[in-house]
């Protein structure tokens, strides 16, 4: 089950910690912590989440990264984590303290990602405008990005599509939405499941909802809900069974 697959993912970070503090390289702490609070969330999981995340900043920081590439995902996984508990402003404090040294030192792939989650912060603060702008440098920056792995620059480019895409559906430009949404599932390699698969096939689920196309609608969302349940993906599983069941209304 899927739970089993996460206690046994958690028995082998509890063995690699183990090795971790024999490492003369801190960073490979930080990354393991990164990887634990990441599997928190999935499973929506905050309050361990958070625990995770801020262990592995505060090692980051005492160990001379300070202005590292990794700290920048750590400032954006940080933001992410209080956008979903609401903390908007909190998120954008951590977001422009990782913008500020992305910029300085021409990161470009971690700058598009924490331009990425600048937009959503604007957005859940009703500031679609501010937000547009966000997504379309981010997809410039990723343009310009040359050091990241090729699976990196796929996930940038394939957040930045669904951020597009969920600001589009809610100003109800549709077919806009969903040209961009397919634009995700397009994008090839091996990057997670939930941006390839599943999250991207919620919102076309909803975007085919509301243009009233029930039948594309349901395949779009039967398929990620299945997927979403073998892998115990919980974020955003709730919304995308309350379209459902309005398609099946309809």
């Amino acid at each position: 089950t899927a739970q089993s697959k996460y206690a046994k993912s958690f028995a082998c970070y509890n063995r690699a910690m183990l090795y971790c503090y024999y490492s003369t390289d801190k960073s490979k702490r930080s990354r393991l912590y990164t990887d634990m609070a990441t599997t928190y969330l999935l499973q929506s999981d905050y309050p361990h989440a958070a625990k995770y995340y801020f262990a592995a900043f505060k090692v980051l920081k005492e160990n001379g990264f300070a202005e590292h590439p990794s700290i920048l995902f750590t400032y954006a996984n940080l933001a992410y984590l209080q956008s979903r508990l609401g903390q908007d402003s909190l998120a954008l404090y951590y977001l422009n303290q990782a913008e500020a040294i992305a910029r300085k030192h021409k990161y470009y792939g971690s700058l598009a990602f924490i331009l990425n989650n600048k937009g959503e912060a604007y957005r859940a603060l009703k500031q679609p405008g501010k937000a547009l702008q966000c997504y379309k440098e981010g997809l410039e920056q990723c343009q310009k990005d040359n050091k990241s792995s090729f699976n990196q620059r796929l996930e940038g480019k394939q957040s930045l599509y669904i951020s597009l895409g969920t600001l589009l559906l809610e100003k109800g430009n549709l077919h806009e939405a969903i040209n961009y949404l397919e634009q995700t599932r397009k994008v090839s390699g091996n990057t997670s499941p939930y941006y390839s698969i599943i999250f991207p096939n919620y919102l076309l689920g909803k975007a085919y909802y509301e243009l009233k196309d029930y039948k594309n609608a349901e395949a779009h969302l039967l398929p990620a809900l299945r997927r979403a349940t073998e892998l115990n993906f919980k974020e955003d599983m709730p919304e995308a069974h309350k379209t459902l069941a309005s398609v099946y209304e309809a």
